[in-house]
């Protein structure tokens, strides 16, 4: 797992050198076990961390778990108002890191210079380093203003579709149910690498708003984006990832609304083990999300999608 970390510093630190990382270890089961193999990492490029498993497991920081034996999945040991305080400083510990060029230039300068891992395991889990095709409701916002989808989208096309705001400063593509026709959608071509991702963020939020659901297509297959969920009175962004290499056979499951997250037992939950089937540097292939609604005034808003 900790080689894994290591290759998520590797792309953040290439594709935005003065990111502000902050490691953070819970105190989970496996994690005690892992704390010294993340420490390494953490070490190696010079990042500020928070390592919980030094806490003691009645304190103030961190519940005890509900089941001792389920320790690792966070729905059963959510951490406490303190904790989120805690984590909030050493965020701001990490971006004030981050302003600091003699810092910014050290850890760049420890990426250069070589792994924590050996080339031979960091290679078992390829990573995006140029060629990914990434969407951006907000960036194409600033560039063009309320326009209809498909004008803000390289070779995309769109009905019932129009990139605006749906709050002020917070837009989106949203989907629209149109007056005489089933569906409205829009759709992005990408092509993938030799280990095909995808990853989307769309709003969420509760009964009594006009959010509703949304089909996901590719590659003949699909998966229901939840739009309305009632678990919790908020509005915010949601984002699923995608292992779409995978064969559809390999999916954890066809939704993932908080009833069906709540069910789960794996520790993937949002984190991507839903296969279309696609081949390792598949070209132009088209993604498309379509709605999904009960209701003429429902909306569906996605915020950005990404391909690699």
């Amino acid at each position: 797992m900790s080689v894994v970390t290591e290759r998520l510093v590797q792309s953040i630190l290439i594709a935005a050198p003065r990111a502000a990382l902050v490691g953070v270890l819970l105190p989970c089961r496996l994690c005690y076990r892992l704390s010294s193999a993340h420490a390494r990492v953490f070490e190696h490029y010079a990042l500020p961390s928070l390592d919980l498993t030094l806490l003691p497991s009645h304190s103030k920081y961190w519940p005890r778990c509900k089941k001792a034996q389920h320790c690792k999945y966070a729905s059963e040991v959510h951490p406490t108002f303190e904790w989120h305080e805690l984590y909030a400083r050493a965020v701001i510990w990490g971006l004030a890191r981050a302003a600091s060029p003699a810092s910014t230039i050290a850890t760049v300068q420890r990426a250069r210079n070589g792994t924590a891992w050996s080339t031979s395991k960091l290679e078992c889990f390829p990573i995006c380093t140029s060629g990914n095709f990434y969407f951006s409701s907000h960036d194409a916002y600033r560039r063009l203003g309320a326009v209809p989808c498909a004008h803000s989208i390289l070779r995309g096309q769109s009905e019932g579709c129009m990139l605006e705001e749906d709050r002020p400063g917070k837009p989106g593509w949203i989907l629209r149910q149109r007056e005489g026709h089933a569906t409205s959608y829009v759709e992005f071509v990408v092509s993938f690498g030799q280990a095909p991702t995808l990853s989307l963020s769309y709003v969420r939020s509760y009964e009594g708003t006009e959010f509703g659901d949304a089909l996901l297509r590719l590659n003949g297959r699909d998966y229901m984006l939840v739009g309305r969920q009632d678990a919790s009175r908020t509005t915010q962004t949601h984002t699923e990832f995608f292992t779409v290499g995978m064969n559809a056979h390999a999916d954890q499951q066809r939704q993932t609304s908080p009833e069906a997250t709540a069910m789960q037992l794996s520790g993937f939950i949002d984190g991507g083990a839903k296969g279309f089937g696609v081949a390792r540097g598949a070209h132009n292939m088209t993604v498309r999300v379509e709605s999904r609604f009960t209701s003429r005034r429902s909306k569906f808003i996605l915020v950005s999608l990404s391909a690699c």
